[in-house]
């Protein structure tokens, strides 16, 4: 149950701003809500993998994974960049005992992906959750779609903004994106759909 997550962090300092309609962690994590409907799709459909870029803090992985340990089945591959953030990341996962459903990497997304081509993947990707550098969502999306499952789901994180917008139209989507009106925005779209 997510209210469980809310309660760990709660309990290890992290506090939850309510700020206008939305509430958010911190300026650049997920808002709450998105967090909320992360951890509620991931128990939903029972990825086996989830694929997330732009770790941060690593809260939208603790949501995600705590609902992977609800499921007792899921693993996800969290991408980060900087090496503080995963740093932190790391910390935060640990505190809260996900280390096993969370893998954290430390690299560019687009390197992450050279590197799964590398690979003969045993089980696909059923969830990515795109949400680093807003300028990467359409080459994310394109370097990683050879290694999602035929019906993964694919969620873009700062769907407001016009250079995620302009990104999404680019994509050849027949049955169109799932657009919530979040802070932030938040679009969705299946894998068998393109």
């Amino acid at each position: 149950m997510s209210n469980a997550i809310t309660h760990i962090l709660k309990n290890k300092g992290v506090h939850v701003e309510g700020n206008g309609p939305y509430s958010q962690i911190d300026n650049f994590t997920a808002e709450t809500e998105v967090l909320h409907f992360l951890y509620s799709l991931v128990r939903l459909i029972k990825p086996l993998r989830i694929l997330e870029t732009g770790t941060y803090h690593g809260y939208s992985a603790i949501w995600m994974g705590q609902a992977c340990r609800e499921n007792r089945v899921g693993r996800i591959d969290s991408i980060e960049k900087d090496r503080d953030m995963v740093r932190i990341a790391q910390k935060n996962i640990c505190k809260v005992g996900l280390d096993k459903q969370i893998s954290l990497w430390h690299r560019d997304a687009l390197d992450f992906a050279k590197l799964l081509g590398q690979f003969k993947l045993v089980e696909k990707y059923g969830l990515a959750f795109l949400d680093s550098d807003p300028a990467l969502r359409l080459q994310e999306f394109n370097a990683f779609k050879p290694f999602m499952d035929t019906n993964a789901f694919f969620v873009f994180h700062d769907s407001h903004s016009q250079e995620v917008r302009d990104q999404l139209a680019k994509i050849n989507n027949t049955a169109g994106w799932m657009d919530f009106p979040t802070g932030r925005g938040l679009a969705i779209c299946q894998m068998s759909k393109f």
